[in-house]
């Protein structure tokens, strides 16, 4: 059998109910395309709403919720994950993460990155090479993490001056660096991660967006797309106004954030459809599983919250999750979370069908807003389903 390419997307801060069918109005042909083609995960769900105890979940089995801290950690040290699972196989494996919380030298970041053979976590506005950049990729030489790991506290303070100001990657810069991996390893079977930050708010990107697009850039919630595209879909829409006003609000401020959301959204697909007309023009759709998910969703203004640090609603929790392998195509109805992605992986490597060794059978899951990890005084919210 043919070994297969494997293509982790994860979009940063995309509800569930934006990349389903029923959003008519919203531009996302590539999404919609691909959705059709793909094993759907009709409920699955992230413990705890944010992006980095949402991603070490996806690699390393866990949560943060119900397993006890000596077993988080075991998982972290010995515990098998995605990219090891594949660099058994032979397979070049890297990440391209262009969000601050994701980068080697915050948190725990720095077990993830010795997983990967390149991590790329050098923000940029175009492709290039420097030396900083080449320090970074170079430090996953060894084959064995612990000595990676061994290396990155050995360059602790190096690797801190490497990091250019810029806070965040644009996702044409990301596309960019995607496609070139690809192209790249053409000759070998590669497992890549790749995390698009553009759907979600940062307003001190704004002078950055600005010098961006050499234009003035009026938003006061602070996306970080092109600024045609927040407006590009700002139109009075009879169906996009009553979905907001009757799904997320009727705020008048929060329906018009929840507009320009939509257009962030619109412009991941765009994003999105490059990289699938790249694989199919160079003949490798076919023999690439592709999954794409959310690290965590975003109230918008719905049931009164603009964070998601401060609920546990469908909203926030429930993300999407999409596998295209070999044809595959149903709706897989049983409660999932993060913490089955690398079975759920595995399954569609190996077998074809995600669901085919896993996930676990859930009864329940159980959440908890992560209110006081980024702001002091949050009340946390705690739920199951």
């Amino acid at each position: 059998m043919k070994k297969k390419n494997v293509l982790f997307i994860t979009l940063d801060n995309v509800r569930y109910d934006f990349l389903s069918k029923g959003n008519s109005w919203l531009k996302k042909d590539n999404f919609d395309d691909f959705i059709e083609e793909s094993c759907q995960f009709m409920n699955h769900y992230v413990n705890i709403p944010f992006t980095p105890i949402s991603v070490f979940s996806m690699f390393y089995g866990t949560n943060q919720v119900t397993d006890i801290k000596p077993l988080r950690i075991a998982r972290y040290l010995v515990g098998d994950t995605a990219p090891n699972f594949f660099k058994r196989q032979g397979y070049a494996t890297k990440a391209i993460v262009p969000a601050l919380v994701l980068r080697r030298d915050m948190g725990l970041n720095f077990f993830l990155q010795s997983e990967f053979d390149s991590y790329d976590d050098f923000f940029e506005t175009e492709v290039g090479n420097s030396e900083q950049k080449e320090f970074l990729l170079g430090l996953n030489k060894s084959k064995n993490r612990f000595i990676n790991l061994l290396n990155y506290k050995l360059n602790q303070d190096k690797v801190k001056e490497c990091f250019p100001e810029l806070p965040v990657q644009m996702g044409d810069v990301t596309t960019q660096k995607v496609i070139s991996f690809i192209e790249e390893n053409k000759g070998t079977n590669w497992f890549l991660w790749v995390h698009y930050f553009d759907a979600h708010v940062a307003s001190p990107l704004q002078k950055y967006m600005v010098k961006k697009h050499n234009k003035s850039f009026e938003d006061t919630h602070g996306y970080f797309v092109p600024p045609e595209f927040l407006y590009m879909y700002d139109k009075s829409d009879k169906a996009k106004d009553e979905y907001i006003k009757s799904n997320i609000t009727e705020n008048e401020t929060l329906a018009d954030k929840a507009k320009k959301y939509a257009g962030c959204v619109s412009y991941l697909d765009e994003l999105f459809g490059q990289i699938i007309n790249y694989l199919k023009d160079n003949g490798l759709y076919d023999n690439t599983v592709i999954i794409l998910t959310s690290d965590h969703g975003t109230p918008l203004g719905k049931y009164g919250h603009e964070s998601k640090v401060t609920n546990v609603y469908d909203c926030t929790v429930k993300v999407p999750l999409f596998v295209k392998v070999d044809g595959a195509k149903k709706e897989i109805d049983g409660l999932t979370t993060h913490d089955d992605l690398l079975p759920i992986m595995k399954g569609a490597y190996q077998k074809g069908d995600p669901s085919s060794k896993g996930p676990k059978k859930r009864d329940e899951i159980y959440f908890e807003s992560p209110a006081g990890f980024s702001k002091a005084g949050d009340v946390k919210m705690y739920g199951m389903c």
